[in-house]
């Protein structure tokens, strides 16, 4: 019997772009509700799962760091920003996440 990970991980590439965008939308949604949980799900979804389409990942790992700033989860953040920063170097908002992320390397040495 398979789980609902593998049910969902069981998709073609086509819909895993699709469902990997809408994930990104739904967790905007989420984080435009201050739902920071389910936005977080939302968009760790489609990192881990969704990843085809390059701009929804890019936007996912983004979006996932701001939510991780906020909730003064900056090793997270920090990571996220990482990724994107050396995986989607040309992403619209990449001058932003390289402020981001140099911010919270000088105010959180430790992380």
């Amino acid at each position: 019997m398979t789980n609902d990970l593998e049910k969902e991980a069981a998709v073609s590439e086509d819909q895993s772009r699709a469902l990997g965008r809408a994930f990104v939308a739904l967790g905007r949604c989420y984080a435009a509700a201050n739902q920071n949980d389910h936005a977080l799900e939302a968009f760790l979804k489609t990192t881990t799962l969704y990843y085809q389409d390059a701009n929804a990942m890019a936007e996912a790992l983004y979006e996932s760091a701001l939510i991780f700033e906020k909730i003064k989860n900056f090793s997270r953040a920090k990571g996220q920003l990482e990724d994107l920063t050396k995986d989607f170097p040309t992403f619209p908002l990449i001058a932003d996440a390289k402020k981001k992320l140099d911010s919270i390397k000088s105010s959180n040495p430790a992380e």
